[in-house]
């Protein structure tokens, strides 16, 4: 079949009446009846084009090839083609380039697929609705244009990224993050409304998000342009050809197209960023169709991340995501704007829109907006009940527990009352802060000689406790506990059973000061006490094991295990309490492997089931779960549970709750160890900006150090070498100030793999000789997490002996499972790089060959990534040594994609993958492409203050080489 006289012939018929065209085409093709079917088929398609939201893709890419007869255009004006990138409802899309080397730049080059006079005035409504939309969400128009055959086209801004739904699957599991990056689309959304531009094709194919998380709006090529005041005329579409999984009722209706049409579609996009799918499929004449269920209930029924996602959603956000896409346009927000208002409301905490403003409702979003203030009188008569059943506890008379209650409770009233009335300006009494309130009512039971011994007893029993409940900062609780220990020993005695426990509660503020000899003589008091009654199984028995396995812990994790032991022992005998839920956290922190993980499995079932989720220690065993599960390269799960550690987190309002900068900061060290690097970068990032704000844990030297350390590795990998080094000098600062020692070796392990990156290598060998003489000093558990950084130093100053002797420093065999095969893969690819820059390309070529084999065909191959990309780099440049650039080229150019994908453009990584093609055009006679190899690599490595030999010497090498030709 001749495609360019079919195509000739179909230009022709359209210019006829179509009352003559059967005729005319009978009299062109007589005796050919294929040709005349072919003809008569695009004069149907173009009679169906109309208003239609999709065309079938095997019409248009037959149409195009008809009109464009043989071969693809190799340009458009100034635009070179690469390739073809896909078949849309009016033509086909290219991928270009420019041509005539005035500027590096790629486009998008859509071309009709045939002049037809209906696709034609789309074309040019598509081309001045995109000429008039600026927005820096919104897919820009570059040039325009006839081909030589007359057929126009358009130069687009070419984006280069994923699917909204796609990104946010793979790389956006936080909740509010999605929400975020939806408010940027909504944005770009109502910056064409106010333009009078709907889309009417809003879908995640048309919404892009690059690398970098810029979403980008594209194909505008149906979109209408309405009449300022009114709204579109109705018009009449083909069910057939919509995408009902997106298209409002309107447009199957033939209904008036407003932004009320686009408000639609982004509710269906919205239900799917929260729930992972699609909203119940529409039928339009379906009247059980006409309200999806909600997104909450699209979640697969479960527990763990899927239930608290469910959690999330219902209320507000179910609500949100049904009112855009009430079947009826009037229900549903009037504008994108309005939409994003109303996320913008719920995330801010405020009252929604979408939901009745009942009293109830509004008061619960008042009291989560303003939980701190409001929680001073929440917690204080909370603590009125606590403190009744431990005085019914120990006295265990009804009535005198009764009495206990009524004078606690007037004391917690009367110090409301005071505080108001008392001052002389009750505004500013109102103002007091729960911890000046705290502090108040404890300096009133210190001062006062009238309350009751045994009521005075219970009330810093029960301050005490809300200090040591988030509520404290500097251990003022310590002082409330000493009081209360004296004075049950004055009331019950110093071998009591009370004495007993008000030693132990004050063991735990001593410790965590770093008085663990006072806090543990405490516990030994204890001990005598119980052991002289013969207390072998009480829970009070289970509840001092747990305190001293706790007081062990860092001196003494045998000691500690068993003290953990004997408590989980006794308490199991006991009904399910906090005091086990601590035990078994405990008992996980002294085990090792396995049996660790299942303590701490235990420890969340129970506490869910005596709590819910209310037990502050429910984070510490996500937390603890998750690096566990990180330890043994389940990374999966290990992020789950720290992102259970994070919700948990997110609820808790206390003052002084830190540990959400540390879940997020775990989150990006478990996402850097499974090989997401730009998504750990932005976790680290996100923890230190935590860090530094209200409740954020910048004052506490420890949670400090390790988010510094977190970023500075996350920002090393992904080839920010100089911030790095800042974030890792930051860390190692505090820890010298605190002589936290545990802690300081880590942190000069990563200042000197930052130093040697950026060659200062004596600097970072003087790190690394303080990293091992600490660790010798404090006989910490041997690491060899030195080791690489060693080797590569070696390769620096050209030892490759040196880097060999190091290599057996490595760990051969010792670890299992999946740990094994990480240990196996690192260590070979070291191995390779030692023979490549010891002289044997042909030995190093057959291990990283070997090597990338074993990886991919592994099941943890999506964790190996930068190690694949490594592995590729070495094979390749073996190739290289052993003259074999033909063979190399591919092997490059696949750890130059891998290294983009995972690295900021800025790496030098990126550049050493660059500078190793130049070196392979070069030897393949290729100049010009090695001169631009060596030019992109050259613009890197200027954005850092210095680089280590590795980077610098090959980008030195290959500019000497092009200059002597």
């Amino acid at each position: 079949m001749n495609r360019e006289r079919i195509g000739a012939l179909f230009a022709q018929a359209l210019d006829l009446p179509e009352s003559q065209r059967a005729d005319w085409l009978a009299a062109q093709c007589a005796g050919d009846e294929a040709t005349r079917a072919e003809v008569e088929r695009l004069l149907r398609a173009d009679a169906e084009v109309g208003d239609f939201i999709e065309r079938s893709p095997g019409l248009v890419a037959d149409a195009a090839a008809a009109a464009r007869g043989s071969g693809a255009p190799s340009a458009f004006g100034a635009w070179r083609v690469l390739r073809s990138i896909g078949i849309g409802g009016m033509g086909e899309v290219w991928l270009a380039e420019r041509g005539d080397d005035e500027f590096e730049q790629r486009v998008a080059v859509k071309q009709l697929a045939y002049p037809t006079p209906r696709l034609l005035q789309r074309f040019r409504q598509e081309r001045r609705i995109l000429a008039r939309l600026e927005h820096p969400h919104i897919a820009c128009l570059i040039d325009g244009g006839l081909d030589a055959r007359g057929i126009p086209y358009l130069v687009m801004e070419y984006v280069e990224g994923v699917p909204i739904t796609d990104y946010v699957r793979e790389r956006v599991p936080e909740l509010r993050a999605r929400l975020h990056l939806f408010l940027r689309v909504c944005e770009a959304v109502q910056y064409a409304h106010q333009n009078l531009v709907v889309h009417r094709d809003l879908k995640p194919s048309n919404i892009f998000v690059t690398a970098g998380g810029t979403p980008k709006l594209l194909d505008f090529g149906i979109a209408k342009v309405l009449t300022t005041g009114e709204a579109d005329a109705p018009t009449q579409t083909l069910a057939r050809l919509l995408t009902p999984d997106y298209a409002a009722p309107e447009q199957f209706s033939g209904g008036a197209i407003t932004t009320a049409t686009d408000v639609y579609a982004l509710g269906v996009v919205l239900y799917e960023l929260l729930a992972d799918a699609r909203p119940r499929r529409f039928a339009p004449n379906d009247a059980a169709s006409a309200e999806p269920p909600p997104p909450s209930t699209a979640i697969t029924r479960g527990t763990g991340v899927a239930a608290a996602r469910r959690r999330q959603l219902r209320g507000d956000l179910d609500r949100i995501a049904l009112a855009a896409m009430a079947r009826d346009p009037a229900r549903r927000y009037p504008s994108a704007e309005a939409l994003a208002a109303d996320i913008r409301r719920h995330l801010d905490g405020l009252p929604i829109a979408a939901r009745p403003a009942s009293a109830g409702y509004r008061l619960r979003k008042f009291v989560v907006r303003n939980w701190l203030p409001l929680s001073a009188a929440g917690l204080l008569f909370a603590a009125m009940a606590v403190a009744t059943v431990a005085v019914a506890w120990q006295a265990g008379k009804a009535r005198l527990a009764a009495q206990r209650a009524e004078a606690v409770q007037g004391f917690l009233v009367d110090l409301f009352n005071k505080n108001s009335t008392g001052q002389k300006d009750p505004a500013e009494a109102r103002q007091t802060t729960v911890r000046e309130l705290l502090d108040i009512g404890a300096a009133r039971i210190e001062e006062s000689l009238d309350i009751a011994p045994e009521n005075k007893l219970a009330l810093l029993r029960v301050f005490s406790d809300l200090y040591a409940n988030g509520l404290g900062d500097g251990y003022p609780s310590i002082p409330l506990l000493q009081q209360a220990l004296a004075l049950s020993a004055d009331l019950y005695g110093e071998d009591s059973v009370e004495s007993a426990s008000d030693r132990m509660r004050l063991a735990r503020p001593l410790m965590e000061q770093g008085k663990s000899a006072e806090a543990k003589a405490l516990l030994q008091a204890a001990a005598g006490t119980l052991d002289r009654r013969g207390d072998r199984t009480s829970e009070l028995r289970g509840r001092l094991h747990a305190a001293q396995a706790y007081a062990f812990l860092d001196q003494d994790r045998r000691r500690a295990r068993e003290e953990a032991d004997a408590a989980v022992a006794v308490l199991r005998k006991h009904p399910p309490s906090r005091d086990l839920v601590r035990a078994l956290i405990y008992q996980g922190w002294s085990a090792d492997g396995q049996a660790a993980m299942e303590s701490l499995q235990e420890a969340i079932r129970v506490s869910r089931a005596v709590d819910g989720d209310r037990d502050p220690m429910l984070m510490s065993a996500y937390a603890s779960l998750a690096k566990l599960q990180r330890n043994v390269r389940d990374y999966d799960a290990a992020e789950s549970a720290a992102r259970e550690a994070l919700d948990l987190s997110l609820k808790d309002r206390s003052e002084f709750n830190y540990d959400r900068t540390r879940a997020m900061s775990n989150i990006a060290s478990i996402q850097f160890s499974g090989g997401r690097i730009k998504e750990s970068l932005q976790s680290a990032r996100l923890a230190k900006e935590w860090l530094a704000g209200p409740a954020g844990g910048s004052d506490n030297p420890a949670i400090s150090a390790d988010v510094l350390r977190t970023l500075a590795v996350t920002l090393g990998a992904a080839g920010e070498f100089d911030d790095a080094l800042a974030e890792a000098s930051a860390a190692v600062k505090i820890l010298r100030e605190t002589t936290s020692d545990s802690r300081l070796a880590p942190a000069l392990l990563v200042a000197a793999y930052r130093l040697a990156e950026l060659g200062r290598l004596p600097e970072a060998s003087a790190a690394l000789e303080e990293a091992r003489a600490i660790r010798e000093r404090t006989k910490s558990a041997s690491s060899n997490g030195h080791v690489p950084t060693q080797i590569h130093m070696a390769l620096d100053f050209g030892n490759a002996q040196q880097a060999r002797v190091l290599l057996e420093e490595y760990p051969r065999g010792d670890a299992v499972g999946r740990e094994a095969e990480f240990v196996s893969f690192h260590r070979t690819v070291l191995e390779a790089e030692i023979e490549l820059q010891g002289g044997d390309p042909v030995k190093s070529a057959r291990l990283a060959s070997t090597l990338g084999e074993r990886m991919r065909a592994s099941d943890i191959a999506r964790y190996l990534r930068p190690v694949i990309a490594d592995s590729d780099l070495i094979e390749g440049l073996a190739r290289l040594r052993t003259g074999d650039a033909a063979a190399a080229r591919p092997i490059l150019e696949r750890a130059l994609a891998a290294r983009i994908d995972l690295y900021l453009p800025k790496s030098p990584r990126i550049a050493e993958v660059q500078l190793a093609l130049a070196e392979c055009a070069l030897a393949q006679e290729k100049r010009a492409e090695a001169m631009q190899w060596v030019e992109q690599a050259a613009a890197i490595q200027a954005q850092h203050s210095s680089l280590s030999p590795r980077y610098t010497a090959p980008l030195q090498r290959l500019r000497e080489r092009l200059a002597q030709r």
